[in-house]
């Protein structure tokens, strides 16, 4: 599996101040962080993976989150697997693609 990384803010501290064009701005409370996990034919390696960064996630980041799952028409039992997941972790979600392409599974996601 590969990750991409986006760094982006995820929240601000205080409102600022408002001017005449612009409404002041509100600090989101708990931000949603969405992880996008292209995956083809990862099925030895899936729950593991999907179950520590879970676990992970939990215990150490204040953020709402929702891990999505890409399957890129993997030919083993990774989309079972998947679904297996999704049932078991509240926040894991299944997205299952006929073509191939991480590229294509993040723009179908995103």
């Amino acid at each position: 599996m590969k990750a991409a990384t986006i760094y982006q803010p995820l929240a601000r501290s205080r409102c600022l101040a408002a001017t005449e064009s612009q409404p002041p701005f509100r600090a989101i409370a708990r931000p949603l962080i969405d992880i996008v996990v292209p995956v083809l034919n990862e099925e030895k390696i899936l729950q593991k993976s999907i179950t520590t960064l879970d676990e992970y996630m939990t215990k150490h980041l204040p953020y709402r989150y929702q891990i999505i799952i890409a399957d890129n028409g993997s030919q083993d039992k990774t989309l079972d697997i998947a679904k297996y997941l999704a049932e078991k972790h509240q926040s894991v979600r299944v997205v299952s693609l006929a073509e191939r392409g991480r590229g294509r599974a993040l723009k179908h996601v995103w």
